[in-house]
């Protein structure tokens, strides 16, 4: 297994877990103030007082308008990008390590590459469009952004960079000729030619790969 296929293989893996975390804790801002801990996620509020904790959606926190509904509606789009890319990247990740192709136009990867970026963008999106209710309470309780969301924008960051790896070939190794058999060689392509980077054919004859635009053994 290639380099390149191992580590296509751990960046989607890894970015997988880390969107999940990311994604399903309600603490990218947290914020500690006595007894009361606050925090605050894609998807709603959470609030422990003495180990008690209780988590609302933003729909029941209050009205919501213009710029404040919007910022609702990117996290709740994020939130919920995150299982499909998590699944797309753990069936790029399933693919890769049995050996199969991934890459193509719409594919597990192309998938997985094109969610990673809508969450990347999302996430900084909610990071930087809080609410000023939210901010105000986070600075008065020195609170401030948290891990979750430090994991989630790096699980998208680790996503993006493994799907790309998988379009660009390193969900299939390449062939193992020495283990093919005379009939198996003669119907695979053959290694890229070292002068034109065509694929050579097999010739059973001489037991070679030959180029034929180049008219050389491999």
């Amino acid at each position: 297994m290639q380099g390149k296929h191992v580590a296509g293989i751990v960046l989607c893996g890894l970015a997988a877990v880390m969107l999940l975390i990311g994604g399903l804790t309600k603490t990218w801002w947290n914020a500690e103030k006595g007894p009361v801990q606050f925090g605050v996620g894609l998807n709603g509020i959470s609030q422990c007082v003495k180990g008690e904790c209780r988590t609302q959606s933003f729909a029941k926190v209050g009205k919501l308008e213009g710029a404040d509904k919007a910022w609702v509606t990117i996290g709740r789009i994020t939130f919920f990008a995150t299982f499909a890319a998590a699944l797309s990247l753990m069936l790029t990740v399933g693919m890769g390590a049995a050996g199969k192709a991934t890459g193509g136009p719409v594919s597990p990867s192309s998938i997985s590459a094109a969610l990673s970026v809508i969450m990347l963008l999302g996430g900084i999106a909610f990071l930087a469009l809080v609410p000023d209710p939210i901010s105000n309470v986070m600075k008065a309780a020195d609170g401030g952004v948290s891990y979750a969301a430090f994991l989630h924008l790096g699980g998208s960051i680790m996503g993006t960079a493994g799907s790309v790896m998988f379009m660009g070939g390193a969900g299939a190794p390449p062939p193992n000729y020495s283990a093919m058999t005379p009939q198996q060689l003669a119907a695979t392509p053959g290694p890229a030619c070292r002068a034109c980077r065509k694929p050579t054919r097999w010739v059973m004859e001489h037991s070679k790969h030959y180029c034929d635009g180049c008219r050389l053994y491999a």
